[in-house]
């Protein structure tokens, strides 16, 4: 089943469901998403477990990787 999460890009303002797949992610991470613009950084603003599955359509891109906290630029 895909797991989903919202993540906010800093370029738009709006809400992107995306799969996260094996990636441990939750409320607030860092995450790099594959975007039409290329590779991008954003925000988990809407954990797994907030989803409401049924208000969501597809297809859903996927998050990448998810990025450590305690670092300047996320690696």
């Amino acid at each position: 089943m895909t797991r989903l999460v919202g993540v906010r890009l800093p370029s738009e303002h709006r809400v992107r469901y995306l799969d996260a797949g094996d990636h441990d992610v939750a409320l607030l991470d860092r995450v790099e998403v594959e975007t039409e613009r290329g590779v991008e950084t954003g925000q988990v603003v809407i954990g797994p477990e907030q989803v409401v599955y049924s208000e969501v359509r597809g297809p859903f891109g996927s998050v990448i990787r998810k990025l450590a906290p305690d670092s300047p630029d996320g690696v």
